[in-house]
């Protein structure tokens, strides 16, 4: 990659407003450009960019578990375990690699239906004292920072939830 990795993400406090066509767009256009990109569905809701990319896909990948699993600490899924599968090469989907040989990954937001569901189910859960936006911000940068230190993307694209105040 050509310099430090920079972050972009796309916010908006309303719904279907275009966050996830522009996130997947940009990503394109930069790898297009010569920059290799990641995807990063944080849509908590909706996992949107992760349904435009597996568009219909019961199972995108076999034996992976979701990172809103160690972001929120269910399902007994550590986040430190979960970040060392992510220094190992796991977790993070190819997409596409154009010819000028830049990628464009994804780090879906689920892996399959059955995941999706079980998120949705839990993500709203007030009774955990793990599941306040404090916690929950601290463990997505640190997710961040063990991408960022591969050194494999010039740029990560963050598509993010419509509305914060039920997390």
């Amino acid at each position: 990659t050509g310099g430090p990795c920079k972050l972009i993400s796309f916010l908006s406090p309303k719904g279907g407003s275009g966050k996830t066509v522009l996130a997947s767009n940009l990503g394109k256009i930069l790898q297009l450009c010569g920059y290799n990109v990641l995807l990063l569905d944080a849509d908590f809701a909706t996992k949107s960019l992760t349904n435009l990319i597996f568009p219909g896909r019961k199972v995108i990948a076999e034996g992976l578990t979701s990172y809103y699993n160690g972001l929120l600490g269910i399902d007994g899924v550590d986040l430190n375990s979960w970040l060392t599968g992510i220094l190992e090469g796991n977790h993070i989907l190819p997409i596409d690699t154009a010819l000028n040989g830049k990628r464009i990954d994804i780090l879906p937001s689920y892996y399959s239906k059955d995941q999706q569901s079980t998120i949705s189910n839990n993500i709203f859960l007030r009774d955990s004292q793990d599941h306040n936006l404090r916690k929950i911000v601290e463990r997505f940068s640190r997710l961040v920072a063990a991408i960022k230190s591969l050194n494999r993307y010039d740029y990560i694209i963050v598509d993010c939830a419509s509305a914060f105040d039920d997390i």
